[in-house]
């Protein structure tokens, strides 16, 4: 699969990326998980495709280290930015999907799916909602034992 930068790319000139240094330790990941930190993974515009598949499999490596050590049930919460001609449940439908993403990439990593709970926020307000809409086509991944799990939960379509 071709990312953004690769000769021929032909997707989104827009892509979020994620630089090397965003990439933690087993024991930063450790850190940020057990406090309850959330970060997120962007996706490609109108799709449930990650915008860079080689980034979030860097940034999610060490964080599946420390899943698969410790055991813990987390929320995987996807986002979808704001279109008025998407109807709110078709929002939290896609969003879902997205959640759904990221648990399959954990799962090759060898984190237990079954400890991973996906929900869509669609694009309804939250905590962590941000005003610039492309910063929205996000997925969340937060200990559930956490208020901002709580938080999603209370918003949320499972699957």
């Amino acid at each position: 699969m071709q990312a953004a930068g690769d000769e021929g790319y032909t997707g989104p000139t827009t892509v979020t990326s994620c630089p090397i240094s965003d990439v933690p330790s087993n024991v930063a990941a450790k850190e940020k998980l057990t406090q309850g930190a959330e970060f997120s993974l962007a996706f490609i515009p109108d799709s449930d495709e990650l915008a860079d598949p080689v980034a979030a499999a860097l940034l999610l490596a060490p964080y599946a280290s420390v899943m698969k050590e410790t055991g813990g049930n987390y929320v995987l919460a996807g986002s979808a930015a704001m279109a008025a001609s998407v109807p709110d449940q078709s929002a939290m439908e896609f969003s879902l999907s997205r959640a759904k993403t990221v648990r399959s990439l954990l799962a090759e990593y060898g984190v237990d799916p079954q400890k991973l709970q996906c929900v869509g926020l669609g694009h309804e307000p939250h905590s962590r909602r941000n005003a610039d809409q492309d910063n929205n086509r996000v997925c969340y991944i937060v200990d559930a034992d956490g208020a901002l799990a709580d938080e999603f939960l209370t918003i949320r379509l499972r699957g």
